[in-house]
């Protein structure tokens, strides 16, 4: 009976034992991947397990490929290039680039020193990825998992984007994002993360391939956002990047958003700096026309489709977007600085000065339209900005013997054809703007500060100065109003501006309202200096 009392009292101990065990075992936290700080600098080596002070990795592909979701990548000054025996690019992303990453999950830092990882200074220790005009300089991708992204404090230059041929319908020959591509997919999801903070842009290009019957459009010559809604973008340089289309036996393709370009992308860009950008359209030994488009240059500094652009702090200056080259039609220019489609662009603290939209040349010249801003079925908010210097230049009749382009809105040009968008301008300044158009017949055009066709507009608090027509035949040195090919006319409510110093009207008013149910309510406007304030009265 005791040796029974024994076992039985043994068997409960190992028993109760083992359910404690198992209890403990059930409570034990799952231990997460530590998060590292990984370091590259030039005179580093890649191999496993380098990212350490003491042996740095050599190229930033290799410290990404070799980081794990949430570590910080520290990168030491000096110039970064494509390395083929550490890049799996085209396998991750589809195509080649000198830092790229798929559902990227890191952040990455440029501005160290080998002797400090502990403070940055990009402008002491200049860190470059550098595309050497064959490979983009970063394309992050995003293939339904995680994007948390945080890239600052480097120079990206010589990118080259091109159309990817693994990829299917347009993208196989347009081409995005020279300097940088982040591609979120779509709908845009709005849990994704993108931080850009102290980077510069600098003699990228985007430019679409050769390809018939209309050739591919180059997008967002130094950075391109596809899709991108959750996203901190400030302090950027972007300056002598290129969107550029590619040629054609039809037409050419679209140059869109030298500097930078969004679509689907709902972000602020704050404290950004625009400087000597070219959107410029692809030539054609045809007419220049598939369908109803034609090879359009779109945004010398920055373009805009399809949700919102916020746009505080900006400097947009030289920049340039230029129509291609046809037999028949040259293609239109729209937006020297800054252009928006199918979206609410906003602008705010800003200063858009001498910049450029140029029509094509052929038998009849393209259109140039918005030297400074332009915006198509799109709304537009102009606040404490400064519009100054700006000029749209209509393309030349090649052979003498067509039309010049038409050029509208030297300063800013909004047209509506059917939607309700509107503009919107407070507490701005424009002026010194100006149109003209090259050799031909003209066939009309004006507005040297602003012209609106079919636009609902609101000026307030704005001054409208020395804006002027470089030739004849054209109509408005400070503002036309119009609204033929549209759905609606155009009304204007200006009140509490200024309208000055506008000469040489060519026989018509400062401000030009067009017949046909076009409508300017004027409140507390002071005119002064104009050879001839309004048209009321005349035609």
């Amino acid at each position: 009976m005791e040796n029974r009392l024994r076992w039985f009292i043994r068997i409960t101990l190992m028993a109760a034992m083992i359910c404690l065990f198992l209890n403990q075992a059930r409570t034990l936290p799952v231990m997460a991947t530590p998060v590292l700080t990984l370091r590259v600098a030039p005179s580093g080596n890649d191999d496993p397990g380098c990212g350490s002070e003491a042996a740095p990795c050599k190229t930033i592909q290799y410290a990404v490929d070799q980081s794990s979701p949430g570590d910080t990548i520290l990168v030491a000054e000096g110039v970064y290039t494509f390395d083929p025996s550490n890049s799996n690019c085209e396998a991750i992303v589809g195509a080649d680039a000198v830092v790229c990453a798929r559902d990227p999950e890191f952040t990455l830092l440029g501005g160290y020193s080998i002797n400090d990882w502990t403070t940055p200074d990009p402008e002491r220790h200049v860190t470059v990825i550098d595309g050497q005009d064959t490979y983009r300089g970063v394309f992050l991708l995003c293939m339904g998992g995680t994007t948390d992204v945080r890239m600052e404090g480097f120079t990206i230059r010589n990118g080259l984007a091109r159309g990817i041929p693994s990829r299917h319908g347009d993208d196989q020959f347009f081409a995005y994002g020279g300097g940088m591509f982040v591609d979120l997919g779509y709908p845009p999801v709005p849990t994704y993360t993108v931080v850009l903070r102290n980077l510069i842009f600098k003699d990228n290009k985007a430019i679409g391939n050769d390809h018939d019957p209309y050739g591919g459009s180059g997008v967002g010559g130094g950075l391109s956002f596809r899709s991108v809604v959750n996203a901190t973008v400030e302090y950027l340089t972007f300056e002598g990047n290129e969107a550029r289309g590619g040629n054609s036996a039809q037409r050419g393709g679209h140059g869109i958003g030298g500097g930078f370009h969004t679509l689907h992308s709902d972000v602020t860009f704050s404290h950004i700096t625009l400087i000597n950008n070219v959107a410029r359209a692809g030539n054609a030994t045809g007419s220049g026309r598939y369908g109803s488009s034609l090879a359009d240059g779109l945004g010398g500094g920055a373009a805009t489709h399809g949700v919102n652009l916020r746009l505080e702090h900006v400097l947009a200056q030289g920049n340039q977007a230029i129509g291609g080259n046809a037999s028949d039609r040259g293609g239109s220019s729209v937006g020297g600085a800054l252009l928006a489609e199918n979206a609410t662009l906003t602008v705010i603290e800003t200063e858009v000065r001498e910049n450029a939209s140029i029509g094509g040349d052929a038998r009849d010249g393209g259109f140039a339209r918005g030297g400074g801003v332009g915006v198509h079925n799109a709304s537009l908010i102009l606040q404490r900005t400064r519009v100054i210097g700006n000029v749209a230049t209509g393309g030349m009749s090649a052979t003498g013997t067509g039309n010049s382009g038409q050029p509208g809105g030297g300063g800013v040009y909004l047209y509506r054809p059917s939607s309700d968008t509107i503009l919107q301008i407070e507490n701005s300044v424009i002026a010194d703007n100006a149109v003209g158009y090259g050799a031909g017949h003209c066939i009309g055009g004006g507005g040297g500060g602003i012209w609106l066709q079919g636009a609902e507009a609101h000026i307030r608090h704005t001054s409208i100065a020395r804006n002027r027509l470089l030739k004849s035949g054209l109509l408005a040195n400070a503002i036309l109003a119009a609204g033929f090919d549209s759905d609606t006319p155009t009304t204007l409510q200006m009140e509490y501006s200024i309208v000055a110093d506008h000469v040489d009207c060519d026989g018509h008013g400062a401000l030009y309202v067009m017949s046909g149910g076009n409508i300017a309510n004027l409140e507390r406007t002071l005119w002064a200096g104009n050879c001839q304030n309004t048209n009321e009265g005349g035609w």
